[in-house]
């Protein structure tokens, strides 16, 4: 049934309270609110029935209590009396409310009452009301806000306080329709405070007497983030429906730019993408977004990726884990509502991974099915908006995946280098700044940053470029002075040592004892490592207490815990506390969350090492030594492959052992490389559930051993400066087969079925190899890093080398026959006796190049850059050198008949002896070009230009043709 409401008396009413709220005569507000609660509106108003009678006295004394609550915390907060106020302006806007608009009794209408239009109206009143009394603009779309919640909640506490009264309603309406829209409003209510909260909380302190107590709020810095813009001369395009191409060039404010963005409320621009560094602020940033969207009650959602279970249903995980969270799915009751959108928060894109999984598959499918629920959520009006954050690579994956217009914000460090300084345009001044002096004083340093920090030493300057390691380099300068950075060169370096502090208890020498002083040092370094591998395992950051019960009973060094504690979980709590750990509610299992996933990258290479260290002791020639250690080896390393961020931790802390340490390591890997390759691994029965896993956890090992070898190497490598040093692939027939494995040339049976394109952490850990005697036909090493490798009398027939990185690579008598080398990169790069016959370096730029005796034969080298190349003695007919830019490079007794050097740039180059018959020169620059006993017959000269006269005659003398 219809009803009629006097929407213009209640406006009335509620124009008096709020004035005189305002003015701050909270009696006459008062009096008022008592005068309408006890009125009997059936004397003074004629309804059509008592159920028409009590929904006008429900709405009516629901708004009044609502708009009066609201204002008086308004003023709690920031208080703002008026000594006078034109009250017939106020009453002028009551005089467009309609005086009667009808709402249909039922419990639909009840359950979203704030899309009434009457409502609507009424808001709008009372915003000129704050208007007029000079409530600044940033707070009334939250004080209306705020208004339609509390009137729900009132609405729920009048039914419940004045049940009997409202009786008659209950005949037509369900007895609960306000009290379910009420626990919600007070569900979103609870969520804003926590979110208020969490920015207040008190940041991890390595010694609570040396180092102030400070959070996020009181430290934290403004954002800076890299706009892209759409190219001017692509913006014709764009508006064609083609790929619009964008250059990173504006530097904006990262919450101004999103609140834009908000404001605009776009179905066509839904996705916001962050990406930046690990420690660069991204989930400092997202936390205090969302407080300051939380204080101005916005619906505001924040969800770390690694807290949801996602397993390919991106509506399923996300309402799982609002339903945890904020005890409801609001997604399901404001699909297509009308009003303030949903602000979701994704933070931590690139955790979304499990164990075992494909992480730049899991974020492509992940966003792409994210994109199209959002989608159907939009369909009507915009219900929901998205920002997503995460780390580069899985930016990159998101912003390919989703449509194009879903801009990416690139989040920008303290201070800017003056190389990207130069890529950027600053839209104020204010933006142009080095944040850090403020980030210190925030920190208690009155002076800011310190001066040692400013300049002394690059490397310890840039590690103050980001707040995460800016605020651990600060806990050293005041627990150990000056002088405990001195030697800190890199992450790994300052990571050691904030570790060697929580473990020796350096700082708390003296003092009071504390749970976890019943571990020595090496047990809680031990402990804190596994916790690590635990969640490394689990494929999360955040990992219950049971998982991490199970991987210690497995790998048998529970005793770490049981003996010392009275119960595991008791044990594993006290050490969680001592490091940056902290624990995680809402989940249905007690869990943990490492604070930063650098932290946990750190325990776990750590971990690693440890393991490879203790192969020294454990593994001797026995071979049955070696495959126990493979087995542990395949243990600790198995079940995830390492990822970028992983490996470079991996290769930070290799940097810091000796070189003869270094050279031990890759000695006892490359026996477990060389076992495996050969023989396999033994792995016991019941292991795994399938063959699929069993072969997924042998090639993560592989991947594991390569990196730990490759990262000795290019440590080596830096240090001997100039020369380079190798390290033997394995021999034989395998080699081949475990390059393709790691490489991932096969297919995984049953459901490991892969892109072999997605996978590329094994391409970058191929440096300083020598592969001798490979056989990899066909083999696909796109994109991989080759610096320093040797590749010897191996056959690459066919094999996919595109956008290589050869620097310093030698090929020697190497079957390169047909083999793709297109947009390879790199110098110093050495091609000896080889066979590349119809080999394509189409694109490729390569300083220093030399063929030495090789077979180039119908090569492809169009439009390459090759400086100071060097071609002796090899055989290159019919090659294809069409718009090469190949300055002085050296043709010196080469075979170039019916070469294509069609519009090439051969100034200064040095074709002496060579034979240069039928080969095409059309239009090529030959400016100081030597032919010293060449063969040019029958050759091509039409349009060559940069020879004199002299030259020319002498060129032609030699061709009969001309």
């Amino acid at each position: 049934m219809y009803v009629r409401i006097d929407w213009k008396r209640i406006a009335q009413t509620l124009l008096k309270v709020s004035v005189d709220v305002f003015k701050g005569d909270y009696y006459e507000a008062a009096k008022t609110s008592v005068d309408i609660l006890n009125i009997n509106l059936s004397e003074d108003e004629k309804f059509c029935n008592d159920a028409e009678r009590l929904a006008h006295q429900l709405i009516h004394v629901s708004l009044l209590c609502a708009v009066e609550c609201t204002m008086k915390d308004y003023l709690r907060k920031a208080p703002q009396l008026i000594t006078s106020v034109d009250i017939r302006e106020l009453e002028n806007r009551i005089g467009g409310i309609a005086h009667s608009k009808p709402i249909e009794l039922t419990p639909d209408a009840f359950r979203k009452p704030w899309s009434w239009e009457a409502v609507d109206d009424v808001i709008s009143m009372l915003s000129h009301v704050q208007n007029v009394v000079g409530v600044p603009i940033a707070h009334r779309d939250a004080i209306s806000r705020s208004i339609r919640m509390n009137f729900i909640k009132f609405i729920a506490r009048e039914l419940r306080k004045n049940r009997n009264s409202y009786a008659p309603l209950e005949s037509i309406l369900l007895p609960t329709f306000a009290d379910s829209m009420a626990k919600q409003m007070e569900e979103w209510c609870e969520y804003r405070e926590r979110l208020v909260v969490l920015v207040d909380e008190p940041l991890f302190c390595l010694d609570a007497e040396k180092v102030p107590a400070v959070n996020l709020r009181s430290v934290y810095i403004r954002a800076r983030a890299s706009k892209p813009v759409v190219s001017r001369n692509e913006i014709g395009q764009a508006d064609q429906g083609e790929q619009p191409i964008f250059e990173d060039k504006d530097v904006v404010w990262l919450d101004q730019e999103l609140h834009s963005w908000i404001s605009k409320q776009s179905k066509n621009e839904f996705i916001r993408v962050i990406s930046g560094e690990p420690g660069s602020g991204k989930s400092s940033f997202t936390k205090m977004f969302a407080a300051q969207l939380a204080q101005s009650n916005r619906k505001v959602l924040l969800i770390p990726l690694s807290r949801i279970n996602y397993r390919g249903n991106s509506e399923a995980a996300l309402s799982s884990y609002l339903e945890r969270s904020l005890g409801h799915n609001p997604l399901l009751e404001f699909n297509g509502h009308i009003g303030d959108p949903i602000i979701l928060i994704l933070d931590g894109l690139d955790e979304l991974a499990r164990a075992g999984e494909e992480s730049e598959n899991i974020v492509r499918n992940f966003t792409t099915d994210l994109e199209r629920y959002a989608l159907s959520l939009n369909e009507r009006s915009t219900t929901i908006l998205l920002l997503i954050a995460g780390r580069p690579v899985s930016a990159t994956v998101t912003s390919a995946a989703i449509s194009s217009h879903h801009l990416t914000l690139n989040i920008l460090p303290y201070v800017i280098n003056d190389d990207d300084a130069r890529k950027l345009r600053y839209l104020s001044p204010d933006l142009n700044v080095d944040q850090r002096g403020d980030w210190w004083r925030g920190f208690g340093f009155e002076n800011g940053m310190p001066k040692f920090l400013c300049g002394s030493d690059r490397r310890l300057e840039d590690l103050t470029r980001q707040p995460l390691l800016n605020y651990l380099l600060a806990q050293l300068v005041l627990i150990e002075g000056e002088h405990s950075i001195q030697n800190i060169k890199d992450i790994s370096s300052l990571y050691n040592r904030i570790f060697t502090l929580v473990t020796e208890r350096v700082h708390r020498e003296n003092r009071t004892k504390e749970s976890v002083d019943v571990l020595t040092p090496a047990q809680l370094s031990k402990t804190l490592e596994e916790i690590a591998v635990a969640a490394w395992h689990s494929g999360s950051r955040t990992v219950s207490y049971k998982f991490v019960g199970n991987h210690f009973q497995k790998n048998s060094i529970s005793y770490l815990l049981d003996g010392a504690f009275p119960a595991f979980d008791v044990g594993l709590n006290v050490v969680l506390e001592s490091f940056f750990c902290v624990p995680r509610e809402g989940f249905n299992e007690r869990s943990f969350e490492f604070t930063h996933k650098s932290f946990q990258e750190f325990l776990c290479v750590k971990r690693i090492v440890r393991e490879v260290e203790s192969l020294s002791i454990s593994m001797t020639k026995k071979s049955e030594y070696v495959d126990t250690s493979l087995l542990n080896w395949v243990e600790l390393t198995g079940n995830t492959q390492l990822d970028h961020d992983l490996l470079i931790m991996l290769r930070e802390e290799i940097d810091r052992i000796g070189q003869s340490r270094r050279d031990q390591f890759a000695s006892l890997l490359k026996v477990l490389l060389e076992n495996s390759a050969r023989h396999g691994v033994l792995i016991s029965d019941g292991r795994f559930t399938h063959f699929s896993d069993a072969l997924r956890a042998v090639r993560n090992a592989e991947i594991a051993l390569v990196a730990c070898i490759s990262s000795c190497m290019r440590a080596s490598n830096k240090e001997e400066r100039g020369s380079s040093s190798t390290f033997d692939w394995p021999n034989g027939d395998d080699a081949g087969e475990l390059l393709s494995r790691i490489t991932r040339q096969f297919r995984i049976p049953l459901e490991g079925d892969f892109d072999k394109d997605q996978d590329h952490l094994p391409l970058e850990i191929l440096e300083f190899f020598h592969f001798k005697n490979l056989i990899y036909p066909g083999g696909v090493l796109k994109s991989a890093v080759l610096t320093g490798s040797i590749f010897e009398s191996s056959n690459l027939e066919n094999s996919n080398i595109r956008r290589c990185n050869i620097t310093r690579t030698k090929f020697v008598k190497t079957n390169l026959s047909h083999a793709n080398l297109a947009n390879a990169t790199g110098e110093n790069v050495n091609f000896t006796e080889c066979n590349a016959e119809s080999a394509n370096f189409s694109s490729s730029d390569i300083n220093s190049l030399a063929f030495l005796e090789c077979d180039l034969s119908n090569a492809r080298f169009s439009v390459a850059k090759l400086f100071d190349a060097s071609f002796r003695e090899s055989s290159m007919r019919r090659a294809d050198f069409n718009g090469t830019h190949m300055p002085s490079a050296k043709f010196i007794k080469c075979d170039l008949i019916s070469a294509n050097f069609t519009a090439a740039n051969l100034q200064n180059a040095d074709f002496r002896d060579s034979n240069l018959s039928n080969a095409n020169l059309m239009r090529a620059d030959l400016s100081g070009a030597k032919f010293d006993g060449a063969d040019l017959s029958n050759a091509c000269l039409d349009g060559v230009y940069g020879l004199s006269e002299a030259q020319k005659d002498h060129l032609r003398s030699r061709n009969p043709k001309k």
